[in-house]
C-alpha cells in the first residue's frame, strides 16, 4: 500500500503492490511444441497482446456507474459509497479504469479476476485491491464452503482471506472455484505461434539459411573440425557476414542445405496465428490488425459487432459480479454507459427508433430506456401522432 493510503489511516493491500515477483517457472505446462506459455511469455505474443489490451482498454474506458432504482425510473446513487470506489478510484493508488483494465487483463490471461476487499467497521467496502490469480489458491473449507489462499511473497505461508474480503470475477467454465486459465486452452496455438517466431529468429539470425555441409577429402582430427567450423561461423554467420567471400583451402568444398521459401510460411503463419487469436478472444480480426476482409462499407459494422458480441459478456459478468458482492441493496446496482462505444451509429439508432414510435411499435418511454435515459410522464403513451407531440384526437359518437 503507498503513502497516501497509509496517512489516511487504512490497512495494507496485501496483494498490492506487487513487489517484481515473477510468476511460478512452469505455471502452465509446456506445450507439444516444448513451450512453455507463462502469461508473460504469451504477452510477447503481439496479436494475443494486442487482444488482450483492445478487451481491458475497451471495457475499463467505459464508465461504471451505481443507480439507486425507484420504480421505474433509476438515478445516479451519488452517495452511495460505491459510486466513487467503482466510477473514479477504487482505492488509493488506482483509477478505476487502470483497476479494471488490470482485472480484465486478469481474466483473459489467467480466467480469474481477484481484488482484496478493505472493509470498514460496519463491512462495507472501501476500497478494492488487485490480488495476482498465480498467487491465489481456491478451495472448499470443512463446511464446503469456499476458501482463499493467498501467498504474499516467495517462500511465505499462504494467508488465509474470508470469501467476504474477496472479489472474485471467474471466467468461464466455473466450476464453483474457479473458472478456466484461457492461457492454459490456447496452450497449442501460442505454443506453435512462439516456436515459428524464434525458429524464424534463428533463421534469420542465420542470413536465411538452415545452415552447409563442409566436406573436406580427408579424415579430420576433433580439434581441427572444430576450428573449421567455428571459423566458417565467424566469417560467414549473421547479418552482418553477409555476402563475403569464402576462402576455401585443401579441397574443402561447401554444400547448402536450401530451404525453400514456400516452406517457410512465415507470413502464412502470422497470418495463422492472428485468426487463431482472435477465436480464442471472440475478437473481430480487424481489432488486432488483420483487414483483409474489412473494408470502410463494414468497418463500422463490425465496431458495433465489436461491442455486442465481445465487450457485453464482458460488461454484464463485471455487473452481475458487482451487484452479487459489493452492492447488497437491493435497489442499488451498477451499470456500464455504452453509449460511447455506439456513438457512431446514433443517427441510424434514431432514425430507426422513431419509425418504430411512429407506427406504434414503442413507446417513447421505451426508446429513452435503450438510451439509458430516465422516462417521462407523457412517454407511456403509445397511441400518438406521428410527430410524437400529443395524442390522437378523440373521435366524438354521432
Amino acid at each position: 500500500m503507498g503513502a497516501l493510503a497509509r496517512r489516511l489511516g487504512r490497512k495494507a493491500g496485501i496483494g498490492y503492490p506487487n513487489t517484481g515477483w515473477q510468476p511460478y517457472p512452469g505455471y502452465q505446462r509446456a506445450s507439444s511444441t516444448g513451450v512453455v506459455v507463462t502469461e508473460d511469455k504469451a504477452n510477447t505474443v503481439a496479436a494475443w497482446f494486442a487482444g488482450v489490451r483492445v478487451i481491458a482498454q475497451d471495457i475499463s474506458a467505459l464508465p461504471l456507474i451505481t443507480y439507486r432504482r425507484t420504480g421505474r425510473k433509476k438515478d445516479r446513487a451519488t452517495d452511495h459509497p460505491m459510486y466513487r470506489i467503482l466510477k473514479e478510484a477504487p482505492n488509493p493508488e488506482m483509477t478505476s479504469v487502470v483497476f479494471r483494465e488490470t482485472l480484465q487483463g486478469h481474466l483473459l490471461n489467467w480466467g480469474n479476476a481477484y481484488a482484496e476487499r478493505e472493509l470498514d467497521n460496519m463491512g462495507r467496502t472501501i476500497a478494492l485491491w488487485p490480488l495476482r490469480p498465480d498467487r491465489m489458491t481456491v478451495g472448499l473449507d470443512d463446511n464446503g464452503k469456499r476458501k482463499y489462499e493467498y501467498q504474499v511473497r516467495p517462500g511465505a505461508a499462504a494467508t488465509l482471506l474470508e470469501p467476504k474480503r474477496v472479489f472474485h470475477i471467474p471466467g468461464i467454465g466455473f466450476d464453483g472455484l474457479v473458472g478456466h486459465s484461457l492461457l492454459s486452452l490456447a496452450r497449442e496455438t501460442l505454443g506453435q505461434t512462439i516456436a515459428l517466431r524464434d525458429y524464424g529468429g534463428r533463421v534469420l539470425e542465420n542470413d536465411a539459411r538452415p545452415g552447409v555441409i563442409l566436406t573436406h577429402p580427408n579424415t579430420l582430427s576433433d580439434p581441427a573440425r572444430k576450428n573449421l567450423e567455428k571459423g566458417w561461423e565467424d566469417n560467414h554467420g549473421g547479418f552482418s557476414n553477409a555476402g563475403r567471400t569464402a576462402i576455401l583451402e585443401e579441397g574443402i568444398s561447401v554444400t547448402t542445405l536450401g530451404l525453400p521459401r514456400q516452406d517457410m510460411l512465415f507470413i502464412e503463419g502470422q497470418k495463422w496465428q492472428v485468426s487463431e487469436v482472435a477465436r480464442w478472444l471472440r475478437l473481430a480480426p480487424h481489432k488486432i490488425g488483420d483487414l483483409e476482409r474489412a473494408t470502410f462499407s463494414n468497418i463500422e459494422e463490425q465496431n458495433i459487432d465489436h461491442v455486442s458480441s465481445t465487450l457485453m459478456p464482458w460488461t454484464v459478468k463485471w455487473e452481475q459480479q458487482i451487484d452479487l458482492d459489493l452492492l447488497p441493496e437491493p435497489d442499488i446496482f451498477a451499470e456500464h454507459l455504452m453509449d460511447a462505444a455506439l456513438r457512431g451509429k446514433t443517427l441510424d439508432r434514431y432514425n430507426a427508433f422513431a419509425i418504430a414510435v411512429q407506427n406504434k411499435a414503442m413507446t417513447p418511454n421505451e426508446w429513452r430506456a435503450f438510451e439509458n435515459w430516465n422516462p417521462v410522464d407523457w412517454g407511456d403513451d403509445p397511441v400518438l401522432t406521428p410527430n410524437n407531440s400529443a395524442p390522437e384526437p378523440a373521435v366524438e359518437a354521432a
